[in-house]
């Protein structure tokens, strides 16, 4: 009832506002806040060169046509991997699930129960609430913290703005309709918003060869409302919220026919309030946040349409994390201070998958230094973390972990940059792995204290070329694993799971490496043509085994593991309102199997085929309204992504309408 109250007073505060077209930022007219900001994220992009960061703009967003939050990242060049139409695992340089960050308005969307491998968490935002996306490619453990090893998917919600935008795309793949109202108001430096999504989707069609695909339907709603208040003596204030309920959401197992793993329900709800200001007598950026979120899972296991199992699993999140951005003339300073503390409330109709009432609680501190001479930059960073787990039953796990990253930048000129980085990556390790209670295939696998955390170890040479309306970037990397977590048989089993064929239990076994090259191109001409592409080509390897009679390490593919994969997406602008586009997807065949993708029956038998997935679309945008249609796979091209659940749509129209005012 509190949350509720809560949100309500959001909403209600929102409506309140008076009704101003929001100026357009211009250091001439626009506030001091909204110069100086300006003048700090343009210093702060500067600094970001080194790495390669893909970004997803709002004009891209608002050119996206879909329902669903995983599709946004293909278009960067992510693989995702689906169990149904809106359950999505982004996969950054090999890694996704708890090894991949997620940020919402840079709080930290993972919590303390996310489990390895692919999961289903990309899908709790409403698409229709982000207002940009920013891809760091890499770990980002340095700044962000825990998880951030293969990269961080950086959401930003929307923008305050005036007026009312409603949105309608109807899929004839899967048969469904997503629709969504935005309603801003703005007065002077006083603004809010509230927004509306739902959606309502079928199975999906996987071309006339696959056909309807039980159990891939999903449904999802809503709502949302931000408050903004700008003061040339005070800063910015932001106060958020946010609620999703998502229905249905279907994650087929990998272990038999007839054997399916749902979540019939799963909510979110994510409230905040931020506080940034900006001192020019100390160049210096100051960002506030107090967050909390819940997290509610209700899990069903179905064997052969019987209910085996059901448990409840609600995560409260609460947060507190400060950051500085300090800008002298050569130096740049990044600092900040960060609590994460995690409640668990778990209940089971056999046995609940983690101790109920447990803590986890997550203290952070990180310093990075950039320092420019001439056409030279020179970092360094550094990051504690320290780990505390307790549960009213005297159970107790403490841990803390440091980690470092460098890179020297070389500029050229104006027009290329290249770099050579070093940072570390680490995840430490969450009650999922320590008490965490699970049937898988027909094994169960226990939790276990006696672990540590897992770490990477990464080298990268960064290149980036700028010139006339092109612009390439690309990198080429090696990562090294250590400690990754694996699992070890017990045996004897333990008394009360003799019923299954297995048990196991993680220990930090896991040793590997992986490496290789990604591009990304894109080019304007004249403002009449434009070309987006990219290309990612990893090789991962885990060992397994040491030989016997060499005494050397036999590395393994790495489960999951990507093949060479791209997108590209060429567009033809006839006017400011109207344009046409051509997109292609494409992924080489993946037969490099780890023994968990042999074991996984929705892999085939000698590995994932290639696929080449041609769309076309042509969107009309004018001032009040606008439509975009497309037809997407036009050959039927029977298809899916490594390691995915469920084949790729068939032959479809997806058609959007939109309204504004």
């Amino acid at each position: 009832m509190k949350k509720l109250l809560f949100f309500a007073v959001f909403i209600f505060a929102s409506a309140i506002f008076g009704n101003e077209k929001e100026v357009t930022l211009n250091p001439s007219v626009e506030s001091p806040v909204d110069y100086e900001l300006n003048v700090v994220l343009k210093n702060d992009k500067e600094q970001k060169e080194n790495r390669l960061l893909q970004t997803i703009t709002e004009k891209d967003l608002q050119h996206a046509n879909t329902g669903f939050t995983g599709d946004l990242y293909r278009e960067a060049g992510v693989h995702v991997q689906q169990t149904a139409a809106g359950q999505s695992s982004p996969f950054i340089r090999g890694l996704t699930g708890r090894e991949t960050l997620i940020m919402f308005d840079d709080i930290r969307i993972n919590n303390t129960i996310f489990r390895g491998g692919p999961n289903q968490y990309s899908a709790i935002i409403d698409p229709f609430l982000i207002g940009k996306v920013d891809i760091l490619i890499g770990s980002g453990s340095t700044l962000y913290g825990s998880d951030a090893m293969g990269g961080v998917l950086s959401l930003q919600s929307r923008k305050v703005k005036a007026g009312f935008r409603s949105e309608l795309i109807y899929n004839s793949a899967n048969q469904g309709f997503t629709g969504s109202a935005y309603f801003g108001v703005k007065s002077g430096d006083l603004g809010g918003y509230v927004l509306a999504t739902g959606n309502d989707t079928s199975s999906i069609y996987g071309s006339d060869e696959v056909g309807r695909q039980p159990y891939t339907s999903f449904h999802y709603g809503a709502l949302s409302s931000k408050i903004e208040w700008k003061d040339s003596n005070y800063g910015t204030f932001t106060l958020f919220g946010s609620h999703f309920t998502q229905l249905d959401g279907y994650r087929t197992d990998k272990s038999k026919t007839g054997d399916y793993r749902t979540f019939p329900e799963q909510n979110h709800s994510i409230f905040y309030l931020k506080h940034k200001y900006y001192s020019e007598s100390l160049k210096t950026l100051f960002q506030t946040t107090f967050a909390y979120q819940n997290t509610l899972e209700k899990y069903e296991r179905v064997k052969n349409k019987a209910l085996s199992d059901k448990t409840e699993d609600d995560v409260d999140q609460y947060s507190v994390n400060f950051r500085g951005n300090t800008y002298l003339n050569n130096l740049t300073l990044y600092y900040g201070l960060e609590f994460n503390r995690d409640l668990v409330d778990s209940w089971g109709l056999k046995e609940a998958k983690y101790l109920d009432d447990s803590i986890y609680d997550i203290y952070g501190q990180y310093l990075k230094a950039d320092y420019t001479f001439n056409q030279f930059t020179f970092g360094i960073g550094e990051r504690f973390t320290y780990v505390w787990f307790h549960e009213n039953d005297g159970i107790e796990y403490k841990n803390g972990s440091i980690i470092f990253s460098a890179f020297a930048q070389y500029e050229l000129n104006e027009h290329y940059q290249t770099a050579l980085n070093f940072f570390q990556g680490f995840r430490a390790p969450n009650i999922n792995d320590m008490t965490g209670a699970k049937e898988f295939n027909s094994g169960f696998s226990l939790g276990s204290e006696d672990i540590t955390p897992e770490y990477s170890y990464t080298f990268e040479s960064t290149h980036k070329i700028s010139f006339k309306g092109l612009e390439v970037s690309g990198a080429i990397f090696y990562m090294i694993f250590r400690d990754f977590l694996g699992r070890k048989v017990l045996d004897p089993k333990p008394a009360q799971y003799e019923e299954y064929d297995l048990v196991v239990q993680p220990q930090n076994v896991g040793q590997g490496r992986s490496f290789g090259a990604e591009l990304f191109v894109k080019y304007n001409y004249n403002n009449q043509f434009e070309f987006k592409g990219n290309l990612s080509w990893i090789r991962g390897d885990m060992d397994e085994e040491i030989n016997s009679t060499t005494g050397e390490t036999e590395y393994n593919p790495k489960s999951k593991t990507p093949p060479l994969s791209g997108y590209l997406r060429f567009t033809r602008l006839h006017s400011d309102s109207v344009r046409f586009y051509y997109q292609l997807a494409y992924a080489a065949k993946q037969d490099r199997l780890s023994n968990g993708d042999i074991s996984d029956s929705r892999i085939p038998e000698d590995g994932t085929p290639g696929y080449l997935v041609h769309s076309i679309g042509l969107v009309g945008d004018w001032t009040t309204f606008g439509f975009q249609v497309s037809i997407e796979n036009m050959s039927d091209e029977k298809y899916k992504h490594h390691g995915s659940g469920v084949y790729g749509a068939g032959r479809s129209v997806i058609g959007k309408l939109f309204y504004n005012f």
